[in-house]
């Protein structure tokens, strides 16, 4: 998120955090939470304040936050498909009762 946007979108920095770029640059950047929502989705996560000469750039967490991937023929964001869940039910361990002594 370029910095000016966090004053018009009322998004406080919570934190600063350090990232390491992949050329092994290091760089300080000011971080907050807000609702992210590109291609119709939405889902909370934390926004980078980026600097004028950052690129912008959809986390993977807010990806799968959304249900969210990239179609990169296309270029453009897609659902993800359905989302795979566990279940528990049908087994329960059995314990034996507590007893007082």
């Amino acid at each position: 998120m370029a910095g000016a946007g966090r004053f018009r979108y009322g998004i406080r920095p919570e934190f600063t955090q350090r990232f390491v770029l992949a050329d092994g640059r290091t760089l300080e950047r000011q971080v907050g939470m807000a609702v992210v929502h590109p291609a119709g989705a939405y889902a909370p996560d934390f926004v980078v304040f980026a600097e004028p000469s950052d690129t912008v750039i959809v986390g993977a967490r807010s990806l799968e936050g959304m249900n969210l991937r990239v179609d990169a023929q296309r270029k453009q964001l897609v659902p993800a498909g359905p989302i795979l869940a566990g279940s528990a039910r049908g087994r329960r361990s059995q314990r034996p009762a507590a007893t007082m002594a």
